[in-house]
């Protein structure tokens, strides 16, 4: 479903526990009619991380609710106060709970209000958003865990990533997990025919980066997408839980608005 403010994107969604868990502890979001997609992979076992990321997807989507029409800063603001106040509460519930370990990532992509050519990316942890353009693709977050910071330190990137070390799933940040989140934050450049992926990481621990551009840089519709993306990751035993939303955007944009310095 989308709306005229953000008729320039189409969207699609999947979720699915996989093949071994029973419980499913990833959630999504895609607010059309807001310009804003996101995934949130929850942590801490049992119920404990469908939780986290359940309440990380109430307090943003509350957050942003009737904000189409608003200036692009305090989109982003509200997104920002939205995450501070989730941290908090997740530590609450987890302390009156007595858990041990509980928490969430996120990976958010927010398209500007104003100008169509222009979207806001905020993530934490290592659930991840690509860009799909002209047959190329890149990765435009940078896990939060160790694998991460050590492959940046080194030349074993390659030895580092989702699929191969165990320690790229370690994380540094997460929501929940400390008293105070710092969230990532950059702006990015939309392009007519773009294609993003925001997935968690139960999608990239099963399948590569050629695998996804293989599928995800093509002409397919975004139903066939989601259904070839979705069927490579059971194929390869889709051994956690693996969501994902897929973004199209339009051929033509609209014209960006004419917005008053102040």
């Amino acid at each position: 479903m989308n709306c005229p403010k953000f008729s320039y994107v189409e969207s699609i969604a999947f979720t699915d526990p996989g093949l071994i868990r029973e419980n499913n502890e990833d959630t999504f979001c895609a607010l059309s009619g807001e310009g804003c997609f996101w995934v949130s992979d929850g942590m801490g076992g049992g119920q404990a991380g469908e939780v986290a990321s359940q309440l990380v997807e109430e307090f943003i989507e509350d957050s942003l609710a009737g904000s189409a029409d608003d200036c692009p800063g305090n989109r982003k603001y509200v997104v920002q106060q939205a995450i501070h106040a989730v941290n908090n509460k997740i530590q609450q519930y987890a302390k009156q709970h007595s858990y041990r370990q509980m928490g969430a990532t996120l990976a958010l992509l927010l398209f500007d209000s104003w100008d169509p050519r222009k979207a806001l990316i905020c993530h934490i942890g290592d659930s991840r958003i690509y860009r799909f353009r002209k047959n190329k693709q890149e990765r435009l977050t940078t896990d939060h865990t160790i694998g991460a910071e050590l492959a940046a330190k080194s030349f074993c990137g390659k030895f580092m990533d989702h699929r191969h070390s165990s320690v790229s799933h370690i994380l540094t940040r997460a929501i929940g997990t400390a008293a105070h989140i710092i969230p990532e934050w950059q702006q990015i450049e939309v392009c007519p025919d773009d294609i993003f992926l925001i997935c968690s990481d139960g999608v990239t621990t099963m399948i590569s980066d050629e695998q996804l551009l293989k599928i995800a840089g093509s002409t397919l519709s975004l139903k066939d997408m989601c259904l070839q993306l979705a069927e490579a990751v059971a194929q390869a035993g889709a051994k956690d839980n693996y969501t994902f939303i897929l973004c199209r955007i339009a051929s033509e944009l609209p014209e960006k608005e004419n917005q008053a310095q102040e």
